[in-house]
């Protein structure tokens, strides 16, 4: 994980990938909405953390806006060694996942 970090700090992310990313993201929730039910309560989340039913529609145009050169600076601000927390997972006390 660490070394896939480093590599998004030194390299970005594939454009294409990023443009998959952001697709997927904005047409699994279109998909989702497949009845006024669901369409309401998902517009009902977004209205009550804004107040605006519009916020919706402005958090796809801000995951549009999304560039590889974000997801690096927000990889070399926040994925920092003086914040890491590390954890094994292990079946005895000596660690290790086998």
């Amino acid at each position: 994980m660490i070394k896939a970090i480093e590599n998004v700090k030194q390299n970005g992310v594939d454009p294409d990938k990023l443009a998959k990313t952001k697709s997927n993201l904005k047409y699994r929730f279109a998909m989702s909405i497949d009845d006024p039910s669901t369409l309401a309560g998902s517009l009902c989340h977004y209205i009550m953390l804004t107040g605006d039913p519009e916020s919706l529609n402005k958090l796809y145009t801000l995951y549009d806006q999304v560039t590889v050169d974000d997801i690096k600076m927000v990889a070399n601000k926040y994925f920092v060694a003086d914040g890491l927390t590390i954890a094994t997972i292990s079946e005895d006390k000596n660690g290790g996942v086998k």
